[in-house]
């Protein structure tokens, strides 16, 4: 539960400007001092403040508050106003100034500053060009802190409201007052929540078209979030209906007239009316508008080689060596990189790019191929500071073949920028397995593509790689078709089902299987075993098996020198996922990595990712998290020694037959399936998980993206 203390800072111990990280002196109340931790703009020394957080006891910094929100507390008295106004903070005021403007305007000076600033005319001293140098500094010393404490109300603390009041600078407090709403879309971090919480606090009619709006817009960005490229126009007004309050004809009135503006497009797909974001709609179309381009370039080989591979695999390398653009797709086992490789070794001396989607998928293919290959975003060349590629139809690469792999991964908008940097005479060839989940974000291009028919696709289903005594493939096989897994465990197996009664038994039987029998297999229980859950929440999701595992194979976790972000502290010897692409530290989403050192007192950590060791500080650590567990998600495109997969009825709503599929796929010498029987059977039945509302498809079928 959260705390508040007020008091008065008597020392800033530290501050970090660029990470915002504070630790201040405060007194409370006359008592004894208090040190308080936090992030928050520039404090000084003789600042009231108001603090909400928590008390805590650090084994090495002793007694703390730690502080999720700090408020300043505007000084009330004549002589309190007037040493706050000539602490020399404020730009343009110094001690005899401040004196005066008291003196003048008494304790509504700060309203006067805040409100009325011409009114400083009016003092001695003060003409227009002092006046103009009085406001900027004020804007800076008071903006965020107004702001702050505008938001605070609702959750959002002082370091989101610096970063609100860096995008929209001075009038933050105006424009937000205008439309709150603005946040949810405008603000990473904002939800519709919390837009609509402020938008109440400050007056606003729960029938504003500015707040319907808001939530159509919300609504759609979560069915994006869950993959869609649209949603299904009737099923939008009642949704936003019902989460809005408001009679469905207002709702069907806003959004009719935002698709008559060209905010959203109506579109049919199969005899239902989608809406979709401009974005996402244009997005698809040019997808389709490119690819149909590729297949009109000329081959790359008109003829090759007799080689000494199945008819399936030559088959692949003519259609890639003879099209502008192809796919080769199929499950594990069936020899998609056995083609990639031939392929290259074909075109020795030529130019080419190799790219997948994540920086591990991108080293796996690396090191298959014993050629260069990066993720698309180091090959497009991300420009962070302006969220844009640097390659595109402008500055295209310069290669005869490119090589997408795990295409499945790529969503629609990261698909769209890799064809805006193909360069005429560029060869494309896409590789992937659609029946493996689809990306985390909108669409399913690869899967779409297939299902077009307008590009040529090798689909390979003849497997190869299968020892004498490996089940791992026969079963992943098996569940893509519908059918359960072989769930005996016979000696010598690498393919295991440990049965559990319920979601608590499959919890702690997983932490057992780590930490105890990945050991007696000659298995390092951090290097080698990666936990695998379908969802995040739950007694046995990612966050509790995290915080179980985390005690059990890290003990000094409990102690120490530790980092707290969200509701897990971060300790030396934790394994952890970069959940980012940090191409200034060179690490990529998905990269795993072991910490090694803590320093809580400046908020800053060091990981080890495979002898490369990465330090982190401030914000800068919420791109990192614990990955004892992770999600089935992402570990796509990543393969491990062995992978441990809880599947139990408590996780119903992601029971589903891709993931599943997928889940078993990323192990390379062992699989272990941990819980309930009939729960591994109903995932294999669902196979309903893989509808998603997209055009795609469509539109390159009836190729009406010329």
């Amino acid at each position: 539960m959260s705390e508040k203390i007020s008091g008065v800072i008597e020392r800033i111990v530290h501050y970090n400007r660029a990470t915002s990280f504070c630790i201040a002196e405060v007194r409370e109340g006359g008592g004894a001092l208090l040190k308080v931790v936090t992030s928050c703009p520039p404090l000084e020394p003789g600042d009231e403040i108001e603090a909400h957080g928590r008390h805590e006891m650090d084994r090495r910094y002793g007694a703390q508050f730690r502080a999720e929100r700090v408020q300043p507390l505007l000084p009330v008295t004549r002589t309190a106003i007037e040493k706050y106004l000539g602490s020399g903070r404020i730009r343009g005021i110094g001690p005899a100034l401040a004196s005066r403007l008291v003196t003048t305007f008494g304790p509504e000076v700060v309203t006067v500053l805040d409100d009325e600033p011409r009114k400083l005319l009016e003092v001695r001293g003060i003409g227009e060009k002092k006046l103009g140098e009085i406001r900027t500094a004020w804007e800076e010393q008071r903006g965020v802190w107004r702001l702050a404490a505008m938001l605070g109300a609702h959750g959002i603390g002082t370091r989101r409201a610096a970063r609100i009041h860096k995008q929209y600078g001075p009038s933050a407090v105006a424009l937000i007052r205008e439309n709150p709403y603005r946040l949810a879309q405008e603000v990473r971090g904002v939800g519709f929540e919390t837009a609509d919480a402020i938008a109440q606090s400050l007056g606003f009619d729960r029938a504003s078209p500015f707040r319907i709006g808001a939530g159509l817009r919300h609504l759609l960005d979560e069915s994006r979030a869950t993959g869609n490229c649209g949603h299904p126009r009737e099923e939008l007004i009642r949704n936003a209906s019902t989460l809005l309050g408001c009679e469905a004809t207002l709702v069907t009135n806003i959004l009719d007239e935002a698709i008559r503006r060209g905010d959203l497009i109506l579109e049919d797909l199969g005899g239902t009316p989608v809406v979709f974001t401009r974005r996402l709609h244009a997005a698809e179309t040019n997808i389709a508008r490119m690819l149909l381009e590729l297949t009109r370039g000329e081959p790359l080989r008109e003829e090759i080689p007799p080689l000494d591979l199945p008819r399936e695999k030559q088959d692949a390398i003519r259609r890639t060596l003879g099209s502008g653009v192809s796919v080769i797709t199929g499950g594990p086992g069936v020899g998609k990189t056995t083609v990639v490789r031939a392929i290259l070794n074909l075109l020795e001396g030529a130019k080419v790019e190799l790219a997948a989607p994540t920086g591990r998928a991108a080293k796996r293919l690396m090191q298959q191929t014993n050629v260069e290959a990066r993720t698309i975003h180091r090959l497009l060349e991300w420009k962070p500071e302006d969220e844009s590629f640097h390659r595109n139809e402008d500055n295209p690469l310069e290669c005869d073949l490119l090589v997408i792999d795990e295409a499945s991964m790529a969503d629609v908008l990261l698909f769209e920028s890799v064809l805006r940097a193909i360069g005429p005479g560029t060869t494309l060839l896409i590789v992937g397995d659609a029946d493996q989940l689809p990306s985390i974000g909108p669409g399913q291009v690869l899967r779409d593509i297939i299902a077009s028919g307008r590009i040529p696709v090798s689909a390979l289903k003849t497997v190869y790689r299968q020892g004498n005594d490996s089940r791992i493939i026969d079963n992943a096989h098996a569940i893509n078709r519908g059918e359960m897994p072989d769930l005996g465990n016979p000696p010598g197996t690498d393919f295991f089902f440990v049965r559990a009664r319920d979601a608590e038994h499959a919890r702690d039987r997983v932490v057992q299987t780590v930490a105890e029998r990945a050991k007696q297999r000659g298995l390092d229980p951090l290097r080698d075993v990666q936990v695998l859950a379908p969802m995040r929440p739950g007694v046995a999701g990612v966050d509790e098996l995290n915080r179980l595992l985390q005690r059990t194979l890290n003990p000094s976790s409990q102690c120490g020198a530790r980092i707290q972000r969200g509701t897990h502290w971060l300790t030396p010897g934790d394994k952890v996922m970069q959940t980012q692409n940090n191409y200034d530290k060179e690490v990529f989403n998905g990269d795993l990595g072991i910490i090694r050192d803590v320093d809580a007192e400046e908020d800053v950590l060091a990981v080890d990712f495979d002898g490369f060791v990465v330090e982190y500080s401030g914000t800068e650590i919420d791109q990192i998290t614990l990955a004892y567990a992770t999600t089935v998600h992402k570990a796509q495109g990543s393969e491990f020694p062995c992978v441990v997969i809880p599947i139990v009825g408590a996780h119903s709503i992601m029971l589903q037959r891709n993931l599943l599929y997928t889940a078993v796929t990323r192990g390379q010498k062992f699989v272990i399936l941990v819980g309930e029987e009939y729960a591994i059977r109903r995932a294999v039945q669902n196979a309903s998980g893989t509808k998603r509302w997209t055009r795609l498809a469509a539109i390159l079928a009836k190729d009406l993206a010329r």
